[in-house]
């Protein structure tokens, strides 16, 4: 009986412990609560790209399933990452957007604070360099700002630059040059007959832009020539317009200093200008068109004009003077003619040379002269035998129809 009860004792003592071992872990997993992580004020997040091609996650979560979902891209390191509440409303879409930019990177990194966005680094080919510009001009998520993009083309180890130009005149650009805006800058510098093949590349030398600009302005006086970096080393070579334009350009070198800071200067002897052709303009032959006279108004027609009325004196001494002219023309008088063998129309004509002229104007009277004919002392430069006429008035002439009545 005894050892009965002890077999009993001992069961339930068993079945006790048993029970209450068993009790507590189920107590306990029906009063687990979920604890959200502590709140956040300076809500960041950051994704580095190596060269290696890890990803380096830095800053904060929102909770613990979106930071495993971020471990699981190639390459994640999520160790740094941290949980944290106050996340931004487009954190999501802004690691999205993060995580495909920088798969364009050989390097770089992609930061989001608050609703501001920055990315930096270098692109991985030529491709990806155009791609991430045109993605970063238009596809920025919506509520979000891109406050700072810093990209750098492909790494180059030889960096080589070429800016030519052809005896056509044709300007050509090749090599590398660091940024799209400085290739557009410079086919606008050269003029409307340049192309370009230039590629972008990084690992560009010091100064590389300010370099160009300093002889930019003097390749616009080359005829043919080019500016060329190569192995590190600038050259300007070519040949001029003019010998005026090759004189500017090596005093542009002297004042700047250009051969002291590594450039090179090798210009030929400008042609000699030949002599301007004057351009012949070409006239087109055709018949001429027929002039056809048109009709004067009748109103514009010129009527003639009316003849001057002589006065009476006028016809008078043109009669006279022809008279005298006619008479004397058979035999030109001859001051060696002897006095007594010269008729009285001779000696006439002779003073009538002498006769002035009536005076002009309309008066009712008038002087008349008589001439006569005397031989007088010569001055030096006439014959003796010339003669002098010496002229003297002889009375007042009245006309005959005004004379007084008696």
């Amino acid at each position: 009986m005894k050892r009965h009860l002890r077999h009993l004792v001992t069961s339930g003592m068993i079945a006790l412990g048993l029970v209450l071992a068993s009790g507590p872990s189920s107590l306990a997993q029906s009063s687990v609560v979920a604890v959200p992580p502590p709140q956040v004020a300076d809500y960041w997040v950051s994704i580095s790209r190596q060269p290696g091609g890890t990803l380096v996650f830095d800053g904060y979560a929102p909770s613990a399933a979106v930071r495993d979902a971020l471990g699981l891209h190639a390459g994640a390191d999520i160790s740094w990452l941290k949980l944290g509440s106050g996340a931004p409303s487009g954190y999501d879409a802004a690691t999205a957007f993060g995580l495909d930019v920088l798969g364009r990177f050989s390097e770089g990194r992609f930061a989001l604070r608050g609703s501001v966005l920055s990315v930096s680094g270098v692109a991985a080919t030529q491709a990806d360099f155009i791609a991430l510009h045109q993605t970063l001009a238009d596809q920025v998520p919506p509520g979000l700002i891109l406050a700072m993009a810093e990209i750098s083309a492909p790494h180059v180890e030889s960096y080589a630059f070429s800016l030519r130009r052809q005896p056509n005149g044709n300007v050509l650009l090749s090599g590398f040059v660091p940024e799209p805006e400085l290739e557009q800058r410079l086919l606008l510098a050269v003029g409307a007959r340049a192309s370009s093949t230039l590629r972008f590349g990084s690992g560009e030398p010091l100064n590389f832009e300010a370099s160009i600009d300093k002889v930019l302005p003097l390749f616009a006086l080359l005829k043919e020539g080019e500016i060329k970096l190569d192995s590190g080393a600038w050259f300007f070579s070519g040949t001029p317009l003019t010998a005026a334009d090759a004189e500017s350009i090596r005093a542009t070198f002297a004042r700047d200093h250009l051969s002291e800071t590594g450039w090179g200067l090798a210009l030929a002897a400008p042609a000699p200008s030949a002599p301007a052709v004057p351009e012949q303009t070409q006239v087109a032959s055709s018949a001429p068109e027929p002039v056809v006279a048109e009709p004067a108004p009748a109103e514009e027609v010129a009527q003639p004009a009316a003849e001057p009325v002589e006065p009476p004196w006028s016809k008078l001494r043109r009669k006279l003077k022809s008279l005298l002219h006619r008479l004397a023309r058979p035999k030109p008088w001859s001051s060696a003619e002897p006095r007594s063998q010269r008729s009285p129309l001779k000696t006439a004509f002779s003073s009538a040379q002498a006769l002035p002229f009536l005076p002009r104007g309309r008066r009712r009277s008038s002087r008349l002269w008589r001439t006569r004919s005397t031989t007088a002392r010569a001055p030096p430069s006439m014959s003796p035998a010339t003669p002098i006429l010496t002229v003297k008035p002889l009375r007042t002439w009245r006309c005959p129809s005004r004379a007084p009545k008696r």
